[in-house]
């Protein structure tokens, strides 16, 4: 597999953490969801050996999160308008579920 791929780490007590490095927090959006996509369609091949699925699985997660990171980024910056009773249109902060 892929030097680049398995970029475990380990930490202080011996368990293994994701790290994203500056290249990966300078990727689009688009362009991390589709390599999440493909990171995903590589761990359900046939012939993706336990390592390679460990490394990918880890790969995913990263992935998974730094999308997660930019839609939380996008999202408290949306505004919404609304209609008042007297017919103004007021800002307002968009509220996440």
């Amino acid at each position: 597999m892929e030097q680049s791929l398995n970029k475990m780490t380990e930490g202080t007590s011996g368990e293994s953490k994701e790290v994203l490095t500056r290249e990966d927090k300078a990727l689009s959006f688009e362009d991390a969801l589709a390599e999440l996509e493909k990171t995903v369609q590589r761990m359900q091949r046939p012939d993706c050996s336990l390592d390679d699925a460990l490394a990918l699985f880890v790969r995913g997660s990263e992935l998974t999160k730094l999308c997660h990171d930019k839609l939380a980024e996008v999202e408290s910056k949306i505004t919404m308008l609304t209609e008042t009773a007297d017919g103004e249109l007021k800002e307002e902060q968009l509220q996440p579920d």
